[in-house]
């Protein structure tokens, strides 16, 4: 999701160049000028496996089509919200151990300190998919993590209220 240089753009499509038998679904987030989208449809002409997706107002219809969710960002992220939403559907998430998302991500998925390098996205990538019943285990996962007391609402909500009334330091 997100077809930029900072979130990883060039590591993904490389993973889909090296994977042609799997296909990817790439997902516009931050609106692309006309000139960056040309630029990335004539990327994609060369990659079959990879189809592209205009935003979406609600991304559970995304989420309906992902077996497995990549964040290959390449700058501190602050925190990783696409994978808590990923995992609350029960999709284990494999992102870059880069700012937030290593909380975002935690048990539900694997992080990758090696971001950079495509053969630890591809290794990652092979130990939860190539097994059904080790993606079953990670999907699991996901879903505990995603419902886990971190990411209630009521639980945030009362922590924030918490902070707004607590005496300035």
């Amino acid at each position: 999701i997100n077809p930029h240089k900072v979130k990883g753009i060039d590591t993904f499509l490389e993973v889909a160049r090296r994977l042609p038998e799997q296909t990817f679904l790439l997902v516009e987030s931050w609106k692309l000028s006309d000139d960056a989208l040309g630029a990335l449809h004539s990327r994609l002409s060369e990659l079959p496996n990879v189809r592209f997706q205009h935003r979406v107002s609600d991304m559970r219809e995304i989420y309906r089509q992902t077996r497995l969710l990549l964040v290959p960002s390449v700058w501190e992220e602050g925190f990783g919200m696409v994978a808590v939403e990923a995992q609350s559907c029960g999709i284990p998430v494999i992102a870059s151990a880069r700012g937030g998302l290593p909380e975002s991500v935690g048990d539900g998925g694997i992080l990758i300190q090696d971001y950079l390098n495509v053969q630890t996205w591809l290794d990652a990538m092979h130990s939860i998919l190539d097994d059904e019943a080790n993606y079953g285990a990670w999907s699991a996962l996901a879903l505990q993590h995603a419902r886990s007391p971190d990411f209630d609402p009521d639980e945030l909500a009362r922590r924030f209220l918490a902070i707004c009334a607590s005496p300035l330091p």
